[in-house]
């Protein structure tokens, strides 16, 4: 893993305190102006090669991008910057005047990916957000979505020819037409709106909506190997308070889903991940203790998260926690030759990280002590 370049990018996040010294430096409180000039770093990216990060700056921006004085209304925005993994002057990507997020790398390196809402239009009028691409040897960025409400998440296939990503379902012409005039009431826990998977081709820009019906998904969109099959996490309402969990095999050619069968009475808490050869599915989930309430939900369950292997022929699932490794698992991930997962757990304040090894069933610790967060292999 390179730690050495998270560590780097980690420590521009450093900032504010960096700040907050000099303010204090120089004989002064901290004022509201300068809160408004804190910057922050995420959506850190290695490229496939390594020699290059793709991160995003956010911070307060004047509405009017060309703006550079202080007007009476600011907003957060953030922009996409690469610099070399060896360190060294970064340089920023993108300008747009809404700003721009969540940078990725297509799986060969050539191309930039990103999220942006650009084009004119205000309230419900709005640009939503949509993918964009970018070659990553120079030149302008285009768009490869148009959804109508947007692109929530996504993520690349494993050969780079297409895109997955999260939209919520467009409101009907009359519920649309009912917006507009403010003929709609705000019920409680009244907005059911689901959100589903689609996946745009890059080459052709063709996107097709691939799951439908009622739940919604969430968390992430993990590819098979060979780019057939994905797997989600979904829920059967858009509720906060509903903890109700069930993970899909999303086919994409015929868009048909099968369900992840876990052990009697488990809910899956993570978006299973597919072993490299594509046989097992590694996911967290934990035993529920409590009968469902009448609206099917149930009281929260504190228990560990355990770790859970799937074999996707066979739709069988193991537990394979144990007394003896009494942490909640999360952050899974496999190792490139699939003997062995890497998880992450919570270990008082600190993020304590083992690896599991599937033919022995032993649990080794990585390091302790850290806060270690989404490593990279």
């Amino acid at each position: 893993m390179r730690f050495d370049v998270l560590t780097r990018c980690a420590s521009r996040t450093a900032f504010l305190l960096v700040f907050a010294s000099a303010v204090e430096a120089q004989g002064r409180a901290m004022t509201v102006d300068d809160m408004m000039e804190i910057r922050n770093v995420g959506g850190v990216a290695i490229s496939p090669n390594g020699k290059q990060v793709l991160y995003s700056v956010s911070g307060w921006e004047h509405p009017a991008a060309k703006d550079t004085s202080r007007g009476d209304r600011h907003e957060m925005r953030s922009h996409v910057f690469i610099v070399s993994a060896e360190g060294g002057d970064a340089r920023q990507l993108t300008y747009g005047e809404r700003g721009e997020s969540n940078p990725q790398w297509s799986p060969d390196g050539r191309f930039i990916s990103f999220t942006a809402a650009r084009g004119s239009g205000t309230g419900d009028d709005a640009p939503r957000p949509q993918l964009w691409l970018m070659r990553t040897d120079g030149g302008e960025a285009w768009q490869l979505t148009t959804v109508k409400d947007g692109v929530a998440g996504y993520t690349w296939s494993p050969d780079g020819s297409k895109i997955a990503f999260f939209s919520t379902d467009s409101l009907t012409r009359d519920q649309d037409a009912k917006i507009r005039r403010r003929d709609d009431p705000k019920p409680f826990e009244g907005d059911m709106r689901m959100t589903h998977m689609w996946v745009v081709d890059v080459a052709s820009k063709q996107a097709s909506k691939i799951t439908s019906g009622d739940f919604t998904a969430t968390g992430e969109r993990n590819w098979s190997p060979d780019g057939t099959r994905i797997t989600i996490l979904t829920r059967p309402t858009t509720l906060i308070r509903d903890e109700r969990r069930e993970a899909l095999i999303v086919t994409i050619a015929s868009k048909t889903t099968e369900k992840i069968v876990t052990p009697a009475s488990m809910t899956i808490q993570g978006t299973p991940t597919w072993s490299p050869d594509g046989k097992t599915l590694a996911f967290g989930a934990f035993t529920e203790e409590w009968k469902p309430n009448a609206d099917g939900m149930y009281p929260r369950t504190l228990r560990n998260t355990q770790l859970v292997l799937y074999d996707v022929a066979a739709k069988t699932a193991k537990n394979v926690g144990n007394a003896q490794f009494d942490y909640s698992v999360g952050g899974i991930r496999w190792y490139k030759d699939g003997s062995k997962i890497f998880v992450a757990t919570q270990d008082h304040v600190y993020t304590a990280s083992f690896s599991y090894d599937v033919a022995a069933n032993k649990y080794t610790p990585i390091a302790k002590g850290t806060m270690m967060r989404a490593p990279s292999f």
